[in-house]
C-alpha cells in the first residue's frame, strides 16, 4: 500500500473513533448539544456578517479617495486659470 492510502485510512479511522468517543462522553443530550451548536453558529455567522459589512464600508471610502483627490487638483487648476499666478506672487 502507498503512504497516501495509509494516511487517508488512518484519518478515517481516527475520525470514526473520535466521533464515537465524543458521543459516549458528551456532557449533554444530543438535542441540547445541537441547539447549543446552532446558537453558536448563528452568532458566529452574525459576527462575520457585521465584520464583512464594516470592511465593505471602509473599502468604499478608499475607493472614493482618488476621485476626491482628482477633484481637488482640478479645482486648484481652475483657480490658477481664473486668477492666474498673481495670487501666489502677492504672497
Amino acid at each position: 500500500m502507498s503512504n497516501t492510502v495509509k494516511i487517508i485510512g488512518a484519518l478515517v479511522v481516527g475520525s470514526l473513533i473520535g466521533g464515537a468517543l465524543g458521543l459516549l462522553f458528551a456532557p449533554e443530550k444530543g438535542k441540547v448539544t445541537r441547539e447549543n451548536f446552532a446558537i453558536k453558529a448563528k452568532g458566529l455567522a452574525s459576527d462575520i456578517g457585521q465584520k464583512m459589512q464594516a470592511n465593505r464600508s471602509s473599502n468604499e471610502f478608499h475607493e472614493d479617495e482618488p476621485a476626491i483627490k482628482k477633484e481637488i487638483i482640478a479645482n486648484q487648476g481652475k483657480h490658477v486659470l481664473v486668477h492666474g499666478f498673481e495670487d501666489k506672487a502677492k504672497k
